[in-house]
């Protein structure tokens, strides 16, 4: 595995995580209009948390490519900026990260 798909697959790792967080502050009625998630950097020890909006997370949630990090964690390597929030990046990955994302996302 080269490096771009592993980081593209600890991006996926963040993604999962954050699917099971929202789901459960919704059905537990925690989430009233803002949600608090893991930045979904590919920098597997990053434990940055952010708070976005429902909607933003939607949106996120919307298409394979789409990830929330933090503003300072965006790798122009892997991704580039589709929407900016404060200090919040809604990203789309490219190339071989693109392509994990696809093949990743349940």
């Amino acid at each position: 595995m080269d490096r771009e798909e592993r980081l593209a697959r600890n991006e996926d790792l963040f993604r999962d995580a954050n699917e099971r967080l929202a789901s459960t502050a919704v059905s537990w009625g925690l989430a009233e209009g803002e949600l608090e998630i893991l930045c979904e950097c590919a920098d597997i020890d990053c434990a940055e948390r952010l708070v976005v909006s429902q909607a933003l997370y939607a949106h996120a949630r919307s298409e394979s490519t789409l990830f929330l990090v933090k503003l300072s964690h965006v790798r122009t390597e892997l991704e580039e900026i589709a929407e900016r929030q404060g200090d919040v990046a809604l990203v789309r990955k490219v190339g071989e990260a693109g392509e994990v994302a696809r093949e990743t996302d349940d």
